[in-house]
């Protein structure tokens, strides 16, 4: 308790400066009952997404706190540095899909951000295909955690997007202002992604239509209770096509932006336990679904 009490508070004060002031952690001690009747108790950490919710938390065995511990105080100085930015920690704040993952908030039956390939979407503009290619997985540091076997294919239709065009008559979508764009999107397989994250992964991305609609390719389990054996190399083999009308909004989109395929994995789950709250005595009870009938 003495050690990690000071590594708790100090990780409250880090986050107020991050801005994630909701955050917050407590020391917890969690008691287990053992086959044998004893009872014993180990310190751990409780993380509460939305400190004003005291329903909704995860506990941080030693352990996984440690991890999180470092990881957030990484995440501090690389944003920080010798100097309290708050540029750098504002424009971070729009960008928290790696949070559930560092700052402890996710249980082992949460999606964690592996990382993105991104595409650059000029390609399309300048009417240039890209066919049986490999981009690199990037996580957030700005590492790369694997690689994205894929294809984008261009197909033009007339004013109706009823009659296929010639796509070699063309230079630039400036010329099809007016005419329709349908982007043929496969995402074959991810490879070499991290092993603890690859015993369920999926890839979604948002598409460029007003709504930024979101789709997902299918769930690729692997390993553990899958009977599947384990691979850092799961395949999609998701095909989608997207068509849209193009207009100059369209164009200047695509000249700033990149479409960007964010891979999802999960961590093996052990066991599936419910943490429940009694009443009568205070304490949590657990509910062990993998051993009920």
């Amino acid at each position: 308790m003495a050690e990690i009490v000071p590594k708790i508070s100090e990780v409250n004060n880090i986050c107020m400066e991050l801005k994630r002031d909701s955050y917050s952690y407590e020391p917890y001690i969690k008691t287990e009952v053992m086959s044998d009747g004893r009872k014993v108790s180990r310190v751990a950490c409780k993380v509460y997404p939305d400190r004003t919710n005291r329903d909704v938390f995860n506990i941080l065995e030693f352990d996984r706190f440690e991890d999180v511990y470092f990881a957030i105080k990484d995440k501090y100085e690389s944003l920080t540095g010798d100097d309290d930015d708050q540029t750098a920690i504002l424009k971070d704040l729009h960008h928290r899909e790696s949070d559930p993952e560092i700052f402890g908030l996710s249980s082992e039956s949460d999606w964690q951000l592996i990382g993105y390939m991104y595409y650059f979407l000029i390609s399309i503009v300048n009417l240039v295909e890209t066919k049986n290619d490999e981009s690199p997985i990037i996580d957030e540091k700005g590492s790369i955690q694997g690689r994205m076997s894929y294809s984008l294919g261009i197909e033009l239709y007339d004013y109706e997007g009823s009659k296929p065009l010639n796509i070699l008559k063309y230079s630039s979508l400036n010329d099809l202002t007016g005419k329709y764009l349908k982007l043929i999107i496969e995402l074959r397989q991810a490879k070499d992604i991290p092993e603890k994250l690859a015993y369920e992964t999926q890839c979604r991305y948002q598409w460029l239509d007003v709504e930024n609609t979101e789709f997902q390719t299918k769930i690729v389990e692997s390993g553990g209770q899958s009977g599947v054996a384990l691979s850092r190399n799961p395949a999609f083999g998701y095909r989608a096509e997207h068509t849209i009308m193009i207009d100059d909004e369209l164009i200047s989109k695509m000249l700033e932006n990149t479409l960007r395929f964010g891979v999802y994995g999960k961590v093996e789950q052990k066991r599936r336990q419910l943490n429940l709250f009694s009443p009568k005595n205070g304490e949590e009870v657990g509910f062990d679904f993998s051993e009920a009938a």
